[in-house]
């Protein structure tokens, strides 16, 4: 670990914490969003994830979200059409 400042830690938030704090994203969006963060595989190949995965903390089953990484993914979407799909 090199020395100076200490690092501010991420604020992080389980998927209903988020969602009380910004009630724009209800739990069962925020779970949808965290499904498809990673690659996954299908009979079909690989479907790429949404991008989001860098946001996402996995520690044993729980799953954190950290908000300024979520933040900064969903600024990738603004102004952009996406049909009705998952960013």
């Amino acid at each position: 670990m090199t020395q100076g400042a200490p690092a501010i830690p991420p604020a992080l938030f389980t998927d209903h914490q988020l969602a009380a704090k910004h009630p724009a994203f209800p739990e069962a969006t925020l779970r949808d969003f965290i499904y498809h963060a990673d690659e996954r595989y299908s009979s079909r190949g690989i479907i790429p994830g949404n991008g989001l995965l860098p946001a996402i903390y996995r520690v044993g089953p729980k799953v954190l979200i950290d908000e300024a990484g979520f933040f900064l993914w969903l600024e990738r979407f603004r102004g952009r059409e996406t049909n009705g799909r998952t960013p």
